[in-house]
């Protein structure tokens, strides 16, 4: 345990309570010209049609969402909650996963004692352990596990995720746990972090238990999520902590803005859609400034403590575990997502990119009759089916 992080388990959660949005960018490149985007990716933030058709519909909720009562987390969360509870009883009247699934509650105990919970989803009559597959020519299954989204500040809970989640559990050979880890502001940088590897730790020394593969874990993540799980990969490299076989990460936060690379990024990095898509739908320049600065302090800011936040800045990462990487061309997180995902590239880390022209960032979540959802689904499943089947990269 690093020092900050022995200092981070020991200090009392913060007090804040009240979130305060500005209207414009905190942070810029300093680049002319970064609001019309960069010469690569720039065209990416063209609308898409049929979003444009939903977009006034879109900016409208969103702006409802933060404009809540006295602008307090609490108030926040429990919009949210209430949003997502609606989402799932319309949701349950119209899809049917055809795969019955068995799901479970749980706690992890984290490091400094504090009870981390735990979701875990598999298909019915899935063995539930090891000894329960003594004797049947089955292996163990491929672990996924789900960090969620919500800007590291709340726990979305949402329909569509649930929903993502059960598909996913459905799939033979595949067990799916989610984790609940502790939110900012009353828990900065590193609580979610270390929050989510002590999970991981756990799941390891209890695969028996689960039924599952030690040495096959999927790591998989949207928005701050996606952030987590890169952070989570990166620091189970580090500490020399092996299984992690995969990373799906879904419209990632791979950089605090006011740690953008000098120059946009320098060499062949374009880092310009936090300035073009500073108005984005869903999320915007300012709403990534806020949940950044509320997850972490100013002295995590500093260039050797940030790849864990901002797993971009990492000095290297070779070795990481191959991943998907899926990116919105109308979000402010497009080109930090790209990079990202061209930075694995470089240092030979199989990364599969897909881009969605002129669509918003979590797009599946507001628009899934598009085809392009369906695609980002199809996509997601490919690389999990061939990850818990051992194929390709995965062999």
């Amino acid at each position: 345990m690093t020092p900050q992080e022995e200092k981070a388990t020991k200090m009392p959660y913060k007090s804040i309570t009240k979130f305060d949005l500005k209207d414009a960018p905190q942070h810029t490149t300093g680049i002319e010209g970064a609001s019309q985007g960069g010469r690569q990716y720039g065209h990416l933030a063209e609308l898409d049609p049929a979003f444009a058709a939903e977009k006034p519909r879109l900016d409208a909720a969103a702006a409802a969402l933060w404009s809540v009562p006295d602008r307090s987390w609490n108030a926040l969360r429990q919009t949210i909650r209430r949003r997502s509870s609606h989402e799932q009883q319309q949701q349950k009247q119209t899809e049917h996963n055809p795969v019955d699934l068995d799901v479970s509650h749980g706690t992890v105990r984290a490091r400094d004692g504090a009870e981390i919970k735990i979701k875990t989803i598999r298909r019915k009559g899935a063995p539930v352990s090891s000894t329960a597959l003594a004797g049947k020519e089955q292996e163990s299954s491929l672990l996924v596990l789900r960090i969620h989204g919500g800007g590291w500040c709340a726990d979305p809970e949402s329909a569509s995720e649930e929903a993502e989640d059960g598909r996913i559990a459905g799939m033979p050979n595949v067990v799916l746990i989610r984790v609940s880890y502790r939110l900012a502001p009353e828990y900065t940088y590193p609580y979610a972090l270390n929050d989510c590897y002590d999970v991981l730790l756990w799941c390891k020394l209890n695969a028996d238990d689960l039924g599952v593969d030690p040495e096959r874990i999927l790591l998989i993540g949207s928005g701050a999520g996606a952030s987590l799980a890169a952070s989570v990969a990166l620091k189970a490299r580090d500490k020399g902590t092996t299984g992690i076989v995969g990373q799906v990460l879904d419209f990632p936060m791979t950089c605090h803005p006011k740690l953008y690379p000098q120059g946009g990024g320098g060499g062949r990095l374009e880092l310009r859609s936090y300035e073009q898509n500073a108005e984005a739908t869903t999320i915007s320049s300012p709403l990534v400034d806020l949940l950044y600065d509320t997850y972490v302090s100013d002295s995590s800011t500093e260039k050797a403590a940030a790849a864990y936040h901002s797993p971009l800045l990492a000095p290297s990462l070779a070795h990481m575990p191959p991943a998907l990487v899926q990116v919105a061309g109308f979000d402010p997180l497009r080109d930090e997502g790209i990079a990202f995902s061209e930075k694995l590239r470089g240092q030979a880390v199989a990364s599969e990119l897909h881009v969605y022209k002129g669509l918003p960032h979590g797009f599946p979540d507001f628009l899934p009759d598009l085809p392009q959802t369906r695609e980002f689904y199809a996509r997601q499943h490919e690389f999990i089916r061939r990850c818990a089947n051992r194929e390709g990269i995965f062999a």
